[in-house]
C-alpha cells in the first residue's frame, strides 16, 4: 500500500503559493508559486507495511467502507446518491479507491437496497472492475450480484466472515449483509442496518463470532438498534457511527451514546 500524506509545512507552502500566484504578474514568481506548491501536491509517498488498512469514509448519512489487503480490495456499501447531481461514490469512494491504489474491486458488498448504501452502486461498477458482487437484497435497476450468505474466505491472512441469522432471508434494514474482518486479534464488524430482531438472532445463532474490538453501529446509531444485550454481545472497544453532521434523524441516538 501507499500512503499519501502531507505536512503542515506542505500546506502553509502551498498557502503562501496561493497568496503568490494571485499577486504575482510576471511569469517568474508564478513558477515560483507553482513550486512552492509541488510538495503538498506530490504528498509524502511512503510505503505502508500494514497487512489490513480499513477506511471508513465519511460519506454523510451513509456508509461507505473501503478494506485493503495488500493484494486486494472490497468495498462495503457505497453512499448515498442524490438523483444525477450527487454521488458520494463519485465524490468520495471512487477517488479514495484510486488515491490508495486500487485498480479493481475483488468484492463490492452492498448490505441492503437503502439509497444512503446502495445508491452509488451503477457508479462504482462503471468506474472500477469489480469480480464479485454480495447483496443482502435485490437492487433496483442493477442487474448484478449473488444473494448474500454464509461464507468465509482469506486474504493474505484476513479472515473474512459473512454472518448469516434466523432472519436474513427479510428484506430492508434486517436483510443487512453482515461482515466480520479478523486479523490475529484483532476483528471488526460491519452489521449495517440490522434493528432489534436481527441482533437478537445474531446473538442466539452467532454469539460466539461477535465479540469484537471495533464494531460500526446497527443503523447509524439508531434506537432502533444497539440493545443492551447485543451491546454486551459484541463488547467492542470502538464503536464507530456513520452517520451525516446534524442529520434530521438524530443519529447516533443519545441512549444509544
Amino acid at each position: 500500500h501507499w500512503v499519501l500524506s502531507a505536512n503542515k509545512g506542505a500546506i502553509v507552502l502551498a498557502m503562501a503559493a496561493v497568496l503568490l500566484m494571485a499577486a504575482a504578474h510576471q511569469w517568474r514568481w508564478r513558477a515560483l508559486a507553482l513550486l512552492m506548491a509541488l510538495p503538498l501536491w506530490l504528498g509524502y509517498a511512503h510505503r505502508s507495511t500494514a497487512p489490513l488498512l480499513i477506511n471508513i469514509l465519511d460519506v454523510g448519512q451513509g456508509l461507505a467502507v473501503v478494506v485493503q489487503t495488500p493484494k486486494h480490495a472490497l468495498l462495503y456499501d457505497t453512499g448515498p446518491s442524490y438523483g444525477a447531481s450527487y454521488s458520494a461514490a463519485r465524490s468520495i469512494v471512487i477517488p479514495n479507491l484510486r488515491a490508495n491504489g486500487v485498480k479493481q474491486l475483488n468484492t463490492m458488498v452492498i448490505s441492503h437496497a437503502d439509497n444512503d448504501h446502495a445508491g452509488g452502486v451503477a457508479d462504482v461498477l462503471r468506474s472500477m472492475p469489480t469480480q464479485s458482487v454480495l447483496v443482502g437484497e435485490p437492487l433496483e435497476g442493477i442487474n448484478a450480484g449473488e444473494a448474500c450468505a454464509q461464507q468465509t474466505w482469506q486474504w493474505e491472512g484476513v479472515q473474512f466472515e459473512v454472518l448469516s441469522h434466523s432472519m436474513t432471508a427479510q428484506r430492508r434494514n434486517n436483510s443487512s449483509c453482515i461482515v466480520k474482518i479478523s486479523l490475529g486479534q484483532f476483528s471488526l464488524l460491519l452489521p449495517g442496518d440490522i434493528e432489534k430482531p436481527a441482533e437478537y438472532a445474531l446473538i442466539g445463532d452467532k454469539r460466539d463470532s461477535l465479540d469484537v474490538d471495533v464494531v460500526l453501529m446497527p443503523h447509524h446509531g439508531s434506537n432502533t438498534s444497539s440493545t443492551a444485550p447485543w451491546i454486551r454481545a459484541t463488547s467492542p472497544a470502538i464503536a464507530i457511527a456513520s452517520s451525516g453532521y446534524a442529520n434530521s434523524f438524530g443519529h447516533p441516538h443519545s441512549k444509544v451514546i
